[in-house]
């Protein structure tokens, strides 16, 4: 059960547009200077 999810879940990763990774990182990295710059209600 478990090797067949986590091959499921490989393949599902592995065809993700590549766009969707920087869209992740960009909203970490506006949530992380949000909280730095004391406005909680973006972060």
């Amino acid at each position: 059960m478990w090797n067949k999810t986590t091959r499921m879940i490989q393949n599902e990763v592995r065809d993700l547009f590549p766009a969707y990774f920087a869209l992740v990182m960009a909203t970490g990295i506006v949530s992380i200077a949000a909280k730095l710059e004391n406005m909680p209600q973006i972060a």
